[in-house]
């Protein structure tokens, strides 16, 4: 949502936050109502914040109309938070996780008990600019492939494991493309191989943003991205030289839960 917003203009307009705000206050009442008690929500703020121009008084202004806590992340908060999210579903230290967000991609390992995150200045918004919307073409698909080989063309072999993991909504979305629908187990990975990503991005090449939104499982706001987030995994792992990958129900926010205990 609002990925899109900072790749388009640069800010956060006000009629953006203005929805967010009562978007979100709509969810806190039905949760606060859910639970029959007050709870302290905290709300994190990514990419779209620390890209955008006015991104601090813009979280600030939602913090102060929801009258939450909250803070804006920095690249390594983010992806230190996906990775230990992951790591409670797989505990192999070889492991690499990828979060994919609207305006920042994170490449996190782990070694000598210490977080080493690698943050990327793109995120889905940006191949959506690059690689426009439904049908997709050829010449598109390939200067948004030159631009992502790019962002990666001096990546450390430390980043360089077998064992590949992506977390965040462009990974989820991709296993309901390829599953019609299913939602993710919260207590499994869920793996997947070049063909079937392949097959996730022919599936829907050719379907508007209309379609999309009429498979019932993909929401308006996922549907602007869905085939550039996809087109994004498809492409670290050619780059990555990688057969299968892997898929956590749990990111960022089940990261940052975990960091309280």
């Amino acid at each position: 949502m609002l990925g899109r917003e900072i790749t388009k203009h640069g800010l956060l307009r006000e009629k953006k936050i203005t929805k967010l705000s009562r978007e979100l206050k709509a969810v806190l009442d039905l949760l606060n109502k859910k639970f029959n008690q007050s709870i302290e929500w905290n709300i994190l703020g990514t990419s779209p914040f620390r890209r955008a121009e006015n991104g601090l008084n813009a979280f600030n202004d939602l913090k102060s109309e929801l009258n939450l806590y909250g803070k804006i992340l920095t690249p390594e908060q983010e992806g230190t938070f996906s990775y230990k999210a992951v790591h409670r579903l797989i505990d192999d230290s070889e492991k690499l996780v990828i979060d994919i967000g609207g305006g920042s991609t994170e490449f996190t390992v782990r070694n000598d008990n210490a977080y080493n995150v690698k943050s990327f200045k793109f995120g889905t918004s940006d191949i959506r600019n690059i690689i426009g919307g439904p049908p997709y073409f050829d010449d598109e698909k390939k200067s948004a492939k030159k631009f992502i080989e790019k962002q990666f063309a001096n990546l450390e072999s430390t980043y360089f494991k077998n064992n590949v993991i992506f977390c965040g909504g462009s990974a989820r979305n991709l296993y309901q493309v390829f599953t019609n629908g299913n939602n993710l187990d919260r207590e499994y990975l869920y793996e997947l191989n070049r063909e079937n990503i392949i097959h996730s991005l022919n599936k829907i090449e050719m379907m508007s943003l209309d379609e999309l939104i009429n498979l019932g499982y993909i929401n308006k706001y996922r549907a602007e991205v869905l085939y550039s987030g996809i087109y994004v995994i498809y492409v670290i792992l050619e780059i990555l030289s990688l057969e299968r990958i892997k898929i956590s129900p749990l990111g960022i926010r089940d990261g940052f839960i975990l960091s309280l205990r």
